[in-house]
């Protein structure tokens, strides 16, 4: 397989992702609002991330540069939360709303 081709199948691949995640959204808002909703989401998101970011913290970050101290982590972690959730609070708005 061509690097072009494999490039090309992994973009389908994410927005055959994307797409999908609209019906399960779409099915969701029947039961709940946008921030309960997104609430729920990027919290057992944060719980998924959080061994990765101890392990991170221990061994260094990618190629094995030095451990990385946890808090930045912690900290640059939240404030692209926040970002991310923002953006995808309004995104849920437009699901419910259009």
């Amino acid at each position: 397989m061509t690097p072009k081709l494999r490039s090309d199948l992994l973009l389908l691949l994410a927005a055959a992702i994307w797409g999908f995640a609209f019906v399960a959204q779409r099915l969701g808002m029947e039961h709940t609002g946008p921030f309960t909703f997104n609430g729920t989401r990027f919290a057992l998101g944060a719980l998924a991330l959080v061994p990765l970011v101890r392990v991170r913290s221990r061994t260094g970050g990618p190629g094995g540069g030095p451990p990385a101290p946890w808090r930045d982590d912690l900290r640059r972690g939240l404030i692209l939360g926040v970002v991310l959730f923002g953006g995808a609070t309004l995104q849920q708005f437009g699901v419910v709303y259009t």
